[in-house]
């Protein structure tokens, strides 16, 4: 019986935050773009580019790879055709387009990913791809135009066409072909080979990426003259920054989020203690940097440099519409939600909180979360829906939050039921 109660909340709740944040069923990616994906079956064919068979078998490895990437993300609605915030970046892609047809013929096909992470990519194929998690890191609606343009530079480069071909070219080089062959006959040392090699290809790949990161830059900049966009090299320097919520501090003490819904913690279960999923983490510090040295763009210092003589008339830069930026962040939390990461759900409504956004619809959110919450205990899944982060990732403040709902008694959760029904 728990567990039917819970499933009429999940489909109640998927029509009731669905429609508050801004989309429907059939808006989403499987629905909305089914005929866009038979359409895709068709046109995406693998060309034929080497008289090399062994090689031309091995890129439309790659192209079916790609191709698939796409029709998954499509069938799992993993993208969303949300009215307003696609209207509103598609004007930003028709601008860009408009101003710039003697490089693009064809508009762009855009699409939004769902994703929380504050990127955007290129397809190829004239398809490009922003994340809604952008959208909340973008300050100006110039700056949103600066990342389009590039990922637009990038389809017309062919630089996803060139890594297909890179990487069908070295799998069945006499190079691969000898490195397997040697590795076949070392007992011992197969694995550190096979991670040696790995870098050195991905090293050699990113050197590779880096320029074209910077070929794409520039054009992109020479696109947004045309189009009549400002441009401020510093965006560039901010990139270093974006994407960092879970470290950004809270304006209160984590109970009194809490409080405001009649639910009332005890500070020893935000303490870390010697057991437990967040003790396994730490060890590290909050400080950390995550390093990654095979990063695909060039340092944003290099950025900056090589295009800040480029810097046309900054002060005239649009802010990004707030009622678009708020429309994704509350879709990040309604994903977080349905996806089963209530921490991260939880810590984005309370920033959305510090903003002063305090309405029906995030009452609505703290009840799913905390009814929800309630559900997952009992059914022994408490673990699955914390997801545990490690320090370097997160700042001080997550963590309590975190360990909270590791700490938190099974009796005291059994209260948030009742506190949930606001």
């Amino acid at each position: 019986m728990k567990r039917i109660s819970t499933l009429i909340l999940l489909a109640f709740t998927f029509c009731a935050g669905s429609q508050d944040i801004g989309y429907q069923f059939k808006d989403l990616s499987s629905v909305y773009y089914k005929g866009a994906m038979d359409s895709l079956k068709k046109a995406w064919t693998c060309p034929s580019i080497y008289p090399d068979k062994t090689t031309q078998k091995e890129f439309c490895v790659q192209w079916a790879s790609r191709t698939s990437f796409l029709q998954e993300g499509i069938s799992e609605n993993n993208f969303v055709h949300h009215p307003e915030i696609v209207s509103y970046v598609n004007a930003i892609v028709t601008q860009l387009h408009e101003n710039n047809k003697d490089l693009f013929p064809r508009k762009p096909f855009l699409l939004l990913d769902r994703s929380t992470v504050a990127n955007a990519y290129a397809i190829g194929e004239n398809v490009i791809v922003v994340n809604i998690g952008l959208l909340t890191n973008v300050k100006y609606r110039d700056e949103l135009a600066l990342i389009l343009a590039h990922e637009m530079s990038h389809n017309y480069l062919a630089h996803s066409m060139q890594s297909m071909k890179k990487k069908a070219e070295w799998l069945t080089s006499e190079e691969y072909k000898d490195f397997i062959k040697d590795l076949s006959r070392d007992k011992y040392n197969r694995y550190n080979k096979l991670v040696n090699a790995f870098k050195e290809y991905k090293f050699s790949s990113s050197k590779h990426n880096r320029f074209g990161e910077s070929n794409a830059d520039s054009m992109a900049v020479n696109m947004l003259g045309k189009a009549g966009f400002a441009f401020d090299a510093a965006w560039f320097l901010r990139l270093d920054s974006v994407g960092m919520e879970y470290k950004t501090p809270l304006k209160k003490p984590i109970p009194e989020y809490f409080q405001t819904y009649n639910v009332a913690l005890q500070s020893q279960w935000l303490n870390k203690k010697a057991i437990g999923l967040s003790s396994r983490v730490g060890d590290a510090d909050f400080n950390s940097n995550i390093e990654d040295s095979l990063k695909t763009h060039p340092d944003c210092k290099d950025r900056y440099e090589a295009l800040k003589s480029k810097t046309r008339n900054p002060q005239l830069a649009i802010p990004i519409d707030e009622k678009i930026r708020i429309l994704a962040d509350k879709n990040i939390i309604w994903n977080l939600y349905r996806t089963n990461n209530f921490t991260s759900a939880l810590y984005r409504l309370f920033l959305l909180q510090d903003e002063g956004l305090k309405d029906d619809w995030t009452d609505f959110m703290m009840s799913n979360l905390l009814i929800s919450f309630y559900a997952e205990d009992v059914m022994l899944n408490r673990s699955n829906v914390i997801r545990i982060k490690p320090k370097a990732w997160i700042g001080k403040d997550y963590f309590s939050l975190q360990t909270l709902l590791e700490q938190v008694p099974s009796a005291s959760i059994v209260d948030w039921k009742d506190k949930g029904n606001l």
